[in-house]
């Protein structure tokens, strides 16, 4: 390389911004897929209370569902009277 050991490298302003600025977009992905997963094992779990055991297409929307479609069932999960109307006309 250039003569520059690798504890040189990472004490260098480049190096630390690079790394900072990584840092905090990695951060923020996994926040949000966290907030995204735990939305949705929330939602599972109120869904199988409230209808007891699930259909495998129950499973199957939920595991490919986006954080906005999560939303919109967990609003309509207290005053559904069925899985058909929860999962119906949901912006697909």
């Amino acid at each position: 390389m250039i003569g520059l050991t690798d504890i040189d490298l990472k004490q260098t302003r480049f190096y630390q911004d690079a790394f900072a600025e990584g840092f905090r977009y990695g951060y923020k992905q996994g926040f949000a897929l966290g907030i995204a997963l735990g939305l949705n094992k929330i939602l599972l779990r109120q869904i199988r209370r409230r209808f007891g055991t699930l259909p495998e297409w129950v499973q199957d929307k939920l595991s490919q569902s986006s954080m906005s479609q999560n939303k919109l069932w967990a609003d309509r999960i207290l005053d559904t009277p069925s899985l058909k109307v929860l999962f119906a006309q949901s912006g697909e």
